[in-house]
């Protein structure tokens, strides 16, 4: 199955990343530039208006405390939600 920007999946995906970044109290401009990135890029990925790649996601969830092992779990678990 494959899962777009629009698809409630995605959607749950990007507001657990949002919501960890700001349960970790860091800004869109921190999280930024912890990933070299500009703060556009991390509000685009937030509001599905960017897709994240598999080594942005990494990167990302790193940069919040985040393993990849647990970003893996967490992905797993939403599509078992979305497909109920």
């Amino acid at each position: 199955m494959r899962y777009s920007n629009n698809s409630r999946a995605y959607d749950q995906l990007t507001s657990w990343l949002k919501q960890l970044r700001e349960e970790k109290g860091i800004a869109t401009s921190q999280l930024a530039e912890m990933l070299e990135v500009s703060p556009s890029i991390i509000s685009k990925i937030e509001n599905n208006h960017r897709k994240i790649d598999a080594f942005e996601l990494v990167r990302y969830a790193k940069a919040l405390g985040v393993s990849a092992e647990e970003v893996a779990v967490r992905i797993e678990k939403i599509i078992e939600e979305t497909n109920r």
